[in-house]
């Protein structure tokens, strides 16, 4: 397969020269990407980047950089998301945890132009040391855990 070389500018998604022939064979034929990279009409950026801005590209160090992010259109519901909060706390038991992996969610949308320092990694801990052998695998008593480093 082919490296991408091409971008969907409304839906923002890398095309591979095999899937821009597809969407536009019909008006270029089998080569319409040889077609597309030597016409004038064609917009062209030096990379792709993601940049949590609502702009279609950016300049940095003097160069133009396709801009990947898609701005979101998150409705907040009314009230409190209990299905998903008694979900957490089935697979965290821990309170602090818990709360921490919240937290951590909501900055991450709060804030999607600043990088985090750290990760929220759920582990679970088998009961069986070997996890591909034969033996039946049995649920562990408390289910996973999220685990982070302070």
């Amino acid at each position: 397969m082919s490296p991408a070389s091409f971008v969907d500018l409304d839906r923002r998604q890398l095309l591979s020269t095999k899937s821009f022939n597809n969407l536009f064979g019909a008006i270029g034929g089998a080569e319409a990407h040889n077609k597309a990279i030597r016409s004038k009409h064609i917009l062209r950026y030096d990379s792709v980047g993601f940049r949590p801005i609502d702009a279609r590209s950016f300049e940095h160090a003097g160069r133009t950089f396709f801009n990947m992010y898609q701005p979101q259109t998150i409705t907040p519901l009314d009230g409190t998301p209990q299905m998903f909060l008694y979900h957490l706390r089935y697979l965290i038991p821990d309170k602090l945890s818990r709360e921490h992996l919240i937290n951590w969610l909501a900055w991450v949308v709060q804030y999607p132009d600043k990088k985090l320092m750290h990760a929220v990694l759920l582990l679970r801990k088998p009961k069986h040391p070997c996890w591909d052998c034969n033996h039946e695998r049995q649920e562990p008593e408390t289910g996973p855990r999220a685990t982070f480093n302070r």
